[in-house]
């Protein structure tokens, strides 16, 4: 047995060449049969089994050793199909990549479209806006115009112009808003569409204003007017108890009248209707005084061509004030239609 395992005693004989060397094998360790077919003698010892069992390991046909016929016992198979997987992949990723891109530029090229509509919205909001304010603007101007309109309606709220202003200062500043830059890679013409539309909005805003203005003016104008020349009867002949009483009440009527008639609005349709007034008020305090010393010198006549006289300068300037608002009337019908027009004619500009 120990023949058998070459485990010898150490006197034994050490240069005999082991009977059985493997050139190459096909296995990683040796097999029982190769260990059967070893003979050891006793002389060689252990160093020598050792050394016949690393030598029947190894290889050592280096020479023949083919290493594409070695194959690593991987997850997923073989190295080749590894490759072919990982060949893969890198196409997979750039697929994945180029339909993302398309998927986003398509995306970004309906980014101007979108804009577009969005402040075409905008500006069509405000426009509609606006043009209902003109039109109730309209029936304000008619009863601000009419004479027979009384002064307690206006001075009520109940005829107002201002919605107008307000929505007018709306399309302003929509219009006011810069247009967005184009996107890169983008068609910038959806919103150099919006421009015409924008640049004739643009020009409506004034004209509206304005027409608000003048609506305001006429309201003022009447409240204002209403104020002025409320004198009371005037006597051809008084006392001194009663040219005492009816001193202080002239004054403060001459007053009342020179700070509403200096305040009336400067529209041009009241021009010479203001400046007839103002005549009036300039003469009131010299008249003021020649009419209270008639009535001290007791001087009838006098006193009653001096009531005739203002009577006569106040009764013409407020009646004359009823064909200057009829005047108006036509006017501010004229122009509101006449913004209208343009607004409607601007809102069809806007890209449907």
């Amino acid at each position: 047995m120990l023949e058998l395992l070459g485990m010898a005693s150490v006197g034994e004989r050490k240069s005999d060449p082991p009977p059985y060397v493997s050139s190459v094998t096909s296995d990683i360790y040796p097999t029982v049969a190769d260990l059967n077919s070893v003979t050891v003698s006793k002389v060689e010892g252990n160093e020598t089994l050792v050394e016949r069992l690393w030598h029947a390991s190894e290889i050592t046909d280096v020479d023949n050793f083919k290493s594409s016929e070695w194959e690593p016992d991987l997850p997923g198979g073989p190295l080749g199909r590894g490759k072919v997987s990982i060949g893969w992949f890198p196409v997979l990723l750039l697929a994945t990549l180029l339909a993302g891109g398309f998927i986003l530029l398509s995306f970004m090229r309906q980014i101007p479209a979108t804009q577009a509509e969005s402040i075409a919205s905008n500006y069509r909001t405000a426009g509609n806006n606006l043009l209902t304010s003109l039109r109730q603007s309209a029936s304000s101007a008619n009863l601000a115009t009419d004479p027979a309109t009384p002064v307690e309606t206006l001075t009520s709220g109940s005829v107002s112009a201002s919605t107008v202003e307000a929505r007018a200062d709306d399309l302003s500043d929509a219009v006011a808003e810069p247009l967005p830059d184009p996107i890169p890679l983008t068609s910038a013409d959806p919103i150099e569409a919006l421009k015409p539309a924008r640049n004739a909005l643009a020009k409506i805003p004034g004209p509206a204003g304005d027409i608000n203005s003048r609506i305001i003016d006429v309201i003022t104008y009447r409240t204002l007017f209403d104020e002025a020349f409320e004198f009371p009867t005037l006597p051809t002949g008084a006392d001194e108890i009663e040219i005492a009483e009816l001193r202080p009440e002239l004054t403060q009527i001459i007053r009342t009248s020179t700070n509403s008639i200096k305040q009336l609005p400067d529209d041009p349709a009241f021009a010479t209707h203001k400046q007839a007034a103002l005549s009036v008020v300039d003469r009131l305090p010299s008249w003021q005084e020649s009419y209270l010393d008639a009535l001290r010198r007791q001087d009838a006549e006098a006193a009653q061509e001096l009531r005739f006289e203002i009577g006569q300068r106040v009764g013409n300037v407020k009646a004359s004030l009823p064909q200057v608002l009829r005047d108006l009337e036509v006017q501010l019908d004229q122009e509101i239609g006449a913004v209208e027009q343009r607004l409607l004619a601007a809102m069809d500009l806007l890209p449907t």
